[in-house]
């Protein structure tokens, strides 16, 4: 999601939460970090080739699929994975992280996710872990909404809930910080 794309969903659209890979700062609208997430490359468990690392040597033999979303945050990531596996083959592009898995899966094809993902749904979708010989940038997820909607008590108590529920350790540490001082 673009920058400008935040502020029109939520201005215009009347969404009340918009969570993105990027920070989005006006007058109106506050954007918090929720978490770090690392990105991960998995595989169908019963992979015929594929033990438990991925290699830039094994990825040639290997098909990958690729999630096509057109965000900065994200064609980041594909281009850092691109300079290391530079000799990828694609067999899919999709805009679904749910599709990707359910074609790993079938396929045997490589796929990288961000890692609360496989945690949630590696045993549905039956798949595994690729140890990397590089370790990609983590991303972090960011929530954006109205300043305005604080008032509302009940958007404040699901506020919190998501805080309560999303914030690693090291995002928690870091808001801490900021408050002591």
């Amino acid at each position: 999601m673009e920058f400008n794309d935040v502020e029109d969903i939520l201005l215009h659209k009347k969404a009340d939460i918009v969570f993105d890979i990027k920070p989005f700062y006006s007058f109106t609208v506050a954007s918090e970090s929720l978490l770090i997430e690392d990105v991960v490359a998995v595989c169908a468990r019963n992979h015929p080739r594929l033990g438990t690392k991925l290699t830039k040597e094994n990825i040639r033999q290997e098909r990958s699929i690729y999630l096509d979303i057109s965000h900065s945050g994200i064609l980041e990531i594909q281009s850092i994975l691109d300079d290391h596996f530079v000799d990828r083959k694609f067999m899919l592009s999709s805009n679904s992280i749910i599709t990707n898995m359910a074609v790993t899966e079938k396929t045997n094809a490589i796929s990288f996710i961000p890692k609360w993902f496989f945690d949630k749904f590696a045993d549905a979708f039956n798949l595994k872990i690729l140890e990397l010989e590089f370790k990609p940038d983590p991303v972090t997820i960011y929530m954006a909404y109205n300043k305005s909607s604080l008032k509302n008590q009940n958007f404040l108590s699901l506020i919190n809930t998501i805080r309560g529920h999303a914030f690693t350790p090291e995002i928690e540490s870091l808001t801490n910080s900021k408050s002591d001082t």
